[in-house]
């Protein structure tokens, strides 16, 4: 997904949902990566002193699941070129929640 106000707008909405749940001093940062096809993965770190920034990387993979290849994640293993996603999918890990859209 290349288009910038797309991806811009879930992360918008993201916080936006999250952040009245949130203490005070808990920031969300998150780490864009961009698929030529099937969409994009938005990495948001959340914790006590954190900025709320927004991190493009310009490396552009061909999919979704090449990107998911590049981040340090547990919940996939193997040939994650191979993976294909539909639709929004949540994954949960440490501090970090990660949409793939």
């Amino acid at each position: 997904m290349k288009n910038k106000e797309t991806i811009q707008a879930y992360i918008n909405n993201f916080r936006r949902s999250i952040a009245r749940f949130l203490k005070p001093g808990v920031g969300i940062a998150c780490n864009i990566y961009s698929a030529e096809s099937g969409g994009a993965i938005l990495e948001f770190a959340l914790g006590p002193g954190i900025e709320n920034d927004d991190l493009y990387y310009k490396d552009v993979s061909p999919t979704v699941g090449a990107a998911l290849a590049q981040i340090n994640q547990r919940a996939f293993g193997g040939n994650l070129g191979g993976f294909t996603f539909a639709g929004t999918n949540v994954i949960l890990e440490d501090n970090r929640i990660r949409l793939l859209i």
